[in-house]
C-alpha cells in the first residue's frame, strides 16, 4: 500500500490505530447519532472560534484556506485558518495557526497550532492531535512550537496547551502513520472506549468475535493486551486456560 495521510486517517490513529487503517484504505462504516452529534457540536465551535477571529482581527491579518508554505509564513499574517499541510505522504487541513512573539526563520515571530473541539472537556487525543499539527509545523519554521491552543464547548473557550519540548510522541505517531501507508499488513484489532461511537463498532465487534480477540474483555488495558500479546496469548480461550492451570497450581501446593 502507498496511500496518503489526510486529516480523517491522522485523528482516526488518535483513537484507535485499526480505525486509521481503515480509514486509509477506504473503508467507510456507519456514523452513530452520537458522533454526529460531536462532528455538528465541533463544526459550531470552528464558526464561534473563526468569527471570533475576525472580530478581533484585522481582515487582512487573516488567510484561509490555502497550501502552507514557509514564504507564505514569512509574510507574518496574524492567522492562518483551515491550512493545508502537504509532504510526500501528508495532505491535512489543520484548523488554524496563531502568530506569536518569538524567533524562527520566518523572522522575530512563530506560529502555534490551533484546534477546535465541540467536546466540553480536553482530552489526551485532542492534546496529541494538537501535538501531531505543532510536529508538523517544524518544517516550515524551524523551530518547534512550544504550545498550542484548544478551542471547544458549547462556550467556545480557549486553552493553552504546553508541550513537551522534543515532541517525541507525535513525531513517533507520525513515523508509524507513514509506515502503515507503505504496508499491507494491518494493525492488530484492539477494542477500546471508543468503539462506542466509531462508525465500525459493529463490523470490529464481529471481527474480535472471530477471532476470540482478547480486547473483548473490556477490563482490560492496552499494555495489559500487549503484555499478554508478547507471551503469545492473544485469544480468550487461552487466558482462562492459562488462568485455570494457576488456579490448579495455586489450590495443589
Amino acid at each position: 500500500m502507498e496511500a496518503s495521510i489526510n486529516r480523517d486517517v491522522l485523528e482516526s490513529y488518535v483513537f484507535c490505530k485499526y480505525k486509521s487503517y481503515l480509514k486509509l484504505i477506504g473503508q467507510q462504516g456507519d456514523k452513530s447519532d452520537y458522533e454526529r452529534l460531536l462532528i455538528a457540536a465541533r463544526s459550531k465551535v470552528k464558526l464561534s472560534a473563526i468569527d471570533n477571529i475576525y472580530v478581533k482581527n484585522q481582515e487582512n491579518q487573516v488567510v484561509r484556506n490555502i497550501v502552507l508554505t514557509t514564504s507564505l509564513l514569512e509574510q507574518g499574517p496574524s492567522f492562518v485558518l483551515e491550512a493545508i499541510m502537504e509532504d510526500d505522504h501528508i495532505s491535512i487541513s489543520i484548523d488554524g495557526l496563531k502568530k506569536v512573539s518569538g524567533v524562527s526563520n520566518l523572522g522575530q515571530f512563530i506560529y502555534i497550532p490551533m484546534l477546535f473541539h465541540g467536546g466540553c472537556r480536553v482530552h489526551k487525543e485532542q492534546r496529541l492531535l494538537l501535538e501531531l499539527y505543532a510536529f508538523s509545523l517544524l518544517q516550515y519554521q524551524a523551530i518547534l512550537p512550544s504550545s498550542g491552543i484548544i478551542w471547544y464547548g458549547r462556550e467556545c473557550k480557549t486553552t493553552t496547551v504546553h508541550f513537551n519540548s522534543d515532541l517525541r510522541k507525535a513525531k513517533k505517531t507520525l513515523l508509524n502513520l507513514k509506515k502503515m501507508c507503505r504496508t499491507e499488513e494491518p494493525p492488530k484489532l484492539i477494542l477500546n472506549r471508543h468503539c462506542q461511537i466509531c462508525e465500525f463498532s459493529q463490523r470490529c465487534h464481529d471481527q474480535a468475535m472471530q477471532e476470540d480477540n482478547i480486547s473483548l474483555l473490556r477490563g482490560m488495558s492496552e499494555k495489559e493486551i500487549k503484555n499478554y500479546s508478547r507471551k503469545g496469548i492473544l485469544t480468550i480461550a487461552f487466558l482462562c486456560r492459562l488462568w485455570n492451570f494457576q488456579l490448579h497450581d495455586l489450590s495443589n501446593p
